[in-house]
């Protein structure tokens, strides 16, 4: 910005907060989520909130889509499907747009980044760091699954294959299904319509998770609001 402009104008010098949120603050605010947390969620069934929570902050830890990407853009999936191929070849001609301005397109596959936060557990992953941990319960609960009931008999069916895997086998064992007429449901939907029989397809607004997590953050004793920010700074310096 031109500096006489800025005079004119009478813009503040402020710069945006430079505040991390490293993989051990995930930890300890899971931990205090589950073990100390006495807060009361609303809502139908309040420890659903619970779930969808640590579910939300692995999601947005884990991943480099934005928030709105997560929480609000299931609910518009039947949409784009109506709007057909015209717009899977505009998605098609924007990734490889930035596949060759990130020079990705040079790289061979072992090259490329692996996201910060997620490199130092793609061997051993603590359980609470394990979105499957709370992904599982959520779709069970809302009967997702074809072939299976509960998360009960998904963990039965591992256990079994997995006795017949050889030490170091890398494949995949086991295709999970999904019902046809839930593929168009959010799993983050808002408050009154978590059970998933009073569904109008709505999501939950991402604004709703960032009040949750700042929340929950001040619980876990941080003095200020802990965001998704953070946690992609975090990962951009260790990637750095």
């Amino acid at each position: 910005m031109k500096k006489d402009l800025k005079q004119l104008l009478d813009i503040p010098d402020l710069q945006m907060s430079r505040d991390a949120f490293s993989r051990n603050d995930l930890k300890i605010v899971q931990k205090h989520l589950w073990c100390q947390d006495s807060y009361e969620y609303r809502g139908i069934y309040p420890e659903r909130s619970r779930v969808e929570l640590s579910a939300s902050m692995l999601l947005y830890c884990f991943t480099s889509a934005r928030t709105g990407e997560v929480y609000e853009s299931t609910a518009r999936r039947t949409l784009a499907r109506e709007q057909g191929g015209a717009e899977a070849e505009k998605n098609l001609r924007a990734a490889v747009m930035a596949a060759c301005y990130k020079g990705f397109w040079r790289k061979e596959q072992s090259e490329l980044p692996i996201h910060g936060f997620y490199e130092r557990y793609t061997e051993e992953m603590p359980l609470i760091l394990n979105l499957l941990t709370f992904f599982l319960p959520l779709a069970s609960a809302d009967k997702a699954f074809r072939d299976y009931d509960s998360t009960g008999e998904i963990l039965d069916r591992v256990d079994l294959l997995a006795a017949t895997l050889q030490e170091g086998d890398d494949k995949s064992v086991e295709t999970i299904h999904f019902k046809p007429n839930i593929l168009n449901i959010p799993i983050f939907r808002p408050r009154d319509e978590q059970n998933i029989a009073n569904t109008t397809g709505r999501s939950r607004g991402a604004d709703a998770f960032g009040k949750m997590f700042a929340a929950l953050g001040q619980r876990a004793g941080y003095p200020d609001n802990i965001t998704v920010r953070a946690c992609r700074r975090s990962a951009l310096m260790e990637a750095g």
